[in-house]
């Protein structure tokens, strides 16, 4: 309000100040034009009298003029001498003769103008003439214009100020009434409070009508807000809230039950100071990692004050604010599922060992045969006597090469089964060559040609075995899909090549490929397409646990033409896309 009369009274006065400027200036230019006439009406009376130099007639005009506002006429020859005047001032005429120009006079606190001009006869000079002007008048009128001026800006202002008092007054009544609303929507949680003025059809209405808008927004927000809370506060995973400085600002009752710590009151409390399982030097090690990216996940193994340890899934996540950092850490146990992978793990690696014996018997029968019939041609030669030494070492060198094959072969089977403590470095090549020694006298048997191509064979870190029994599960699973449908040309393809600085292994057959409609199930526990007696279903899901959880990397499944021999197949195409060292 106090700015709008402000603004009003500014205007106001510029308004006013122009009018009286320019009635000022009206004035002026009517003062001017009088003392102008007056003037040239004085020179056409004394022109003739000063030419004939009739001084009677000069002081009948000085002594008997009744112009207005005329004090003293005072008139002189062409030689400056003064024939006649009426001169009534205070202030020595020679002072004003001297000057012989128009200027102005103060005195007795009135003031005069004081107007010299020549009278000439066709350039002839005759003398001339000052008329001393009376402007008091003059005076009064332009100082009654100010008072009027400043009269009426008085009144402007006194107007403005109770108008705007009267509307401001009922505006700010309104505008309270809302304020107040708003400030009780603001701090009450009954947020159906009736908003007034919303049919005001003034600016006033617009404003309530926005304000309703908010209560609604506000309704909206709540009724998300208390439903988020909701989830938080029974969501059966942990989440703790924190800020750089590792005070506590969020925390529900997951963290409490899962930790199994009393439920107290952790908010303001430092992460670092509370034992909640999680050892400090970990939390230090997890969060410097985030200061570089923005989330970090893994397995940790918790230890709880009833000493028995549960295996927890981190999460922790990093979010930038303008001028600081949280973070959120979201932990759930997963005891049972790692009870229930080991269990399925033992399983597959129990289908896989059956199919291991199975191998062991198809590749030992041929060498063990090898080295009975080479007994047996020993035995028949001494018994006819013409056994010779050098058939003798030749054939012995040949049980012992062969020997030597049922051990290497025993020690490939020894290393599948050996449970490894750590991860070790190691080429996809090394592993392929220990897939060929166990299982290609299998693959020839059953007419399946394998076909190997490693454009790209890097450092890889992991668990050797795993990665070997994950490969033996795919194909083991082509093998018995190709002899099913009695495919002809029965065919395995492994490749491998570094795609986007990850090392790419594809196992391909020609076995027809996975039907569309299950497809996307093949990596789903105990899902077969098998009879019972001869699937689990557990193969191709640990094949999926082991490239992802233990390698840190993904297996896709897609069917794919493949050429051999030029002849087009459709066939199934694992991918395991695995983190190159």
């Amino acid at each position: 309000i106090i700015s709008f009369v402000t603004l009003e009274v500014f205007f106001i006065l510029c308004i006013v100040t122009i009018n009286f400027l320019a009635l000022n200036n009206s004035t002026s230019q009517l003062i001017n034009s009088k003392i102008d006439s007056t003037s040239q009406l004085m020179r056409e009376l004394v022109k003739s009298p000063l030419s004939v130099y009739d001084l009677a007639t000069l002081d009948n005009i000085t002594q008997n003029s009744n112009l207005k506002n005329v004090n003293s006429i005072i008139i002189l020859d062409s030689q400056d001498r003064v024939l006649s005047k009426n001169y009534t001032l205070n202030k020595k005429l020679e002072e004003i003769l001297s000057t012989k120009k128009t200027h102005k006079l103060m005195e007795n606190h009135k003031s005069y103008d004081i107007s010299y001009m020549e009278v000439k006869n066709d350039d002839a000079l005759l003398g001339s003439v000052y008329i001393v002007f009376d402007m008091s008048q003059f005076d009064n009128l332009i100082s009654e214009n100010r008072t009027n001026t400043i009269f009426l800006i008085l009144i402007e202002i006194l107007l403005s100020t109770i108008i705007s008092y009267i509307i401001g007054h009922k505006l700010t009544l309104h505008l309270t009434k809302l304020s107040n609303t708003a400030k009780e929507l603001g701090k009450s949680e009954d947020l159906n409070i009736e908003i007034p003025y919303q049919d005001d059809k003034t600016e006033l209405g617009v404003l309530a009508k926005s304000l309703d808008q908010m209560k609604e927004d506000l309704k909206h927000r709540d009724k998300i807000l208390k439903n988020a809370n909701e989830v938080f506060e029974n969501i059966k995973e942990a989440i703790i809230v924190f800020n750089e400085d590792g005070d506590i600002t969020l925390v529900n009752d997951a963290f409490f039950t899962i930790t199994k710590k009393h439920n107290d009151n952790l908010i303001d409390k430092n992460i670092f100071k509370i034992d909640f399982g999680i050892e400090n030097s970990k939390l230090i090690e997890i969060i410097s990692h985030l200061r570089q990216n923005d989330e970090w996940q893994g397995e940790y193994t918790l230890n709880t004050p009833d000493h028995v340890p549960i295996v927890i899934l981190l999460n922790f996540t990093k979010i930038e604010n303008a001028n600081h950092s949280t973070y959120i850490l979201i932990f759930s146990d997963i005891s049972k599922e790692k009870e229930k992978e080991s269990i399925l793990q033992v399983q597959s690696k129990m289908a896989t060992m059956g199919e291991m014996i199975g191998n062991i018997a198809h590749q030992w029968r041929q060498p063990l045969s090898a080295i009975s019939s080479a007994s047996s041609g020993i035995i028949l030669q001494k018994e006819l006597g013409v056994l010779t030494d050098e058939f003798l070492i030749k054939t012995l060198r040949s049980i012992i090469d062969t020997t030597q094959f049922l051990s290497d072969t025993i020690e490939d089977f020894r290393g599948f089964f050996k449970r490894e403590k750590e991860s070790v470095d190691f080429r996809v090549s090394e592993v392929i060559q220990k897939i060929q020694n166990i299982i290609n006298t299998l693959l020839k048997n059953k007419n399946i040609n394998l076909i190997i191509d490693l454009k790209d064979d890097p450092i890889i870190n992991g668990y050797q075995n795993e990665l070997t029994q994950a490969l033996i599960n795919i194909i083991n699973n082509a093998k018995d899909v190709l002899v099913e449908k009695k495919i002809e040309n029965k065919t395995i393809i492994i490749k491998s090549k570094i795609k986007n600085e990850k090392i790419v292994v594809e196992i391909i057959d020609n076995g027809g490929g996975i039907p569309k409609d299950i497809i996307h199930k093949v990596f789903e526990p105990y899902f077969t397409t098998k009879h019972k007696s001869q699937g689990t279903g557990i193969g191709l899901y640990m094949t999926h646990t082991i490239i992802t959880k233990h390698f840190k990397g993904s297996l896709e499944v897609e069917n794919q033409t493949v050429t051999i021999d030029d002849t087009e197949y459709t066939g199934a195409d694992f991918k395991m896309i695995l983190p190159l060292k």
